[in-house]
């Protein structure tokens, strides 16, 4: 799984906080481009699959995001 970018904070300039944002699209994208190649290896490199491939890590590369980020919501809420 691709490392978590850093969280902005209150102090943190609209600039910073893009690049922040810019930084952890970088991580995904190359997140999901990993797993569409793993996709593809396993499906043995046959032609017209790319855009199959690509969603599927996309939905797969995501989900698992989603997940972690409603699980630490749901811990901040409990403790907060």
């Amino acid at each position: 799984m691709v490392p978590r970018a850093k969280t902005a904070d209150a102090t943190e300039s609209p600039r910073d906080i893009a690049s922040l944002i810019a930084q952890e699209l970088i991580r995904v994208r190359e997140a999901i481009t990993l797993r569409a190649e793993e996709l593809c290896e396993q499906r043995g490199r046959a032609d017209g699959h790319a855009l199959d491939d690509w969603l599927a890590a996309e939905a797969q590369v995501l989900g698992t995001r989603r997940y972690q980020h409603n699980a630490r919501s749901a811990a901040a809420h409990r403790s907060g």
